[in-house]
C-alpha cells in the first residue's frame, strides 16, 4: 500500500478498493487482541469493509460522491454532493408528495436543480432519491400536474411510489 494514498474510490464488487493487509498495521505484541493477524480481527474487519461498502453504495445511489478513506484511525468515507431538502407537510394526509416541476412557465425545482440527491422530509421520516430517479418518477405522473402555488406547478407522485425507490430513514434514527 502507498502511504502517500490516503484515500481510494469505492466500487461495488470491490473494484478499485483498498484492502486493510496486516501489514499495512504495525505489531502490537502488548496487546494481541487487537492484532491484525488474528482470525477474529480479520473476521471483523471483514464484515466491517463490507458495511462501509453498503454505506457508500447506498449513498451513491442517492447521488453522492463518495470515497474510502484507508489511512488508520480516521473517518472510514468522505461523502461530497448536493441535496437539495423539501418537507410536505400534506403528503400523509393526501397520500401524494408535490414535486415542483416549473415556475412562471420557466423549469424549476426538480427541472433545473443542481442537487444530485434530493431528500423529502415527510412526517417523521426522510426519502432520501437521487435526481435521475426523482426526474423517472416525475414523467411517468406528468398527468397529474397541477398548480400548486403563486406562479408553480407540481407534479403529484403517490407517497407509496416515492416510498418504493428512496431510501427511507425514520427520523427517529433508524432505516427502514
Amino acid at each position: 500500500m502507498n502511504p502517500d494514498n490516503k484515500a481510494a474510490p469505492v466500487a461495488s464488487g470491490g473494484e478499485g478498493m483498498r484492502a486493510f493487509t496486516p501489514a499495512s498495521y504495525p505489531a502490537n505484541p502488548s496487546n494481541t487482541t487487537i492484532r491484525p493477524d488474528r482470525p477474529e480481527w480479520l473476521a471483523a474487519k471483514k464484515s466491517g469493509d463490507a458495511g462501509e461498502t453498503l454505506v457508500a453504495d447506498v449513498l451513491r445511489a442517492i447521488g453522492l460522491a463518495v470515497t474510502r478513506i484507508t489511512t488508520p484511525g480516521t473517518a472510514d468515507l468522505a461523502i461530497s454532493g448536493r441535496i437539495e431538502v423539501k418537507t410536505d407537510r400534506r403528503a400523509l394526509t393526501t397520500g401524494n408528495v408535490a414535486i415542483e416541476v416549473s415556475f412562471k412557465g420557466g423549469p424549476s425545482g426538480v427541472m433545473n436543480e443542481s442537487a444530485g440527491a434530493w431528500a423529502y422530509v415527510i412526517g417523521e421520516n426522510i426519502y432520501l432519491i437521487s435526481r435521475v430517479a426523482l426526474l423517472a418518477l416525475v414523467e411517468q405522473w406528468r398527468i397529474t400536474e397541477r398548480p400548486c402555488g403563486e406562479g408553480a406547478r407540481c407534479v403529484l407522485i403517490p407517497l407509496e411510489e416515492l416510498k418504493a425507490v428512496a431510501v427511507v430513514i425514520d427520523g427517529k434514527g433508524g432505516e427502514r
